[in-house]
């Protein structure tokens, strides 16, 4: 997570082209904005299965470790579903699920302390 002190000017709140390419965002890009009390997200309309990989990875190297791999994330009742993998034993120790707008759906997830449970049970 990046973070960037902006003032908001006459024309309204400005994100600098260099930070929104750092996130993977590109000129283009149609995006959702989220206003909620005290905060704002924007984030692209609708991601790619390549995007999801990525941010599945990601997640699972800072909160669980390099152990572990993902399958191929499938979209499944307005959702994409990763499963999470232990490559040496070839078996599934959990999934993530993401939004179609790319966002880790936490509560519908297997949470790290689940996924190492299973790794653990093996």
């Amino acid at each position: 997570m990046e973070r960037v002190k902006q003032v908001l000017g006459p024309g309204g709140l400005q994100i600098p082209e260099e930070l929104m390419e750092r996130c993977g965002i590109k000129e283009g890009t149609p995006l959702i904005v989220e206003l909620h009390r005290f905060l704002i997200k924007v984030f692209p309309e609708e991601v790619t299965k390549r995007d999801i990989e990525e941010r599945a990875l990601v997640y699972l190297l800072e909160n669980v470790g390099d152990a572990l791999g993902i399958g191929e994330p499938v979209q499944k009742d307005g959702r994409w579903v990763v499963p999470v993998l232990l490559p040496y034993a070839q078996r599934q120790v959990g999934e993530l699920i993401f939004s179609t707008s790319g966002e880790l759906l936490l509560q519908e997830s297997s949470t790290p302390k689940q996924i190492l449970e299973k790794v653990d049970a093996d």
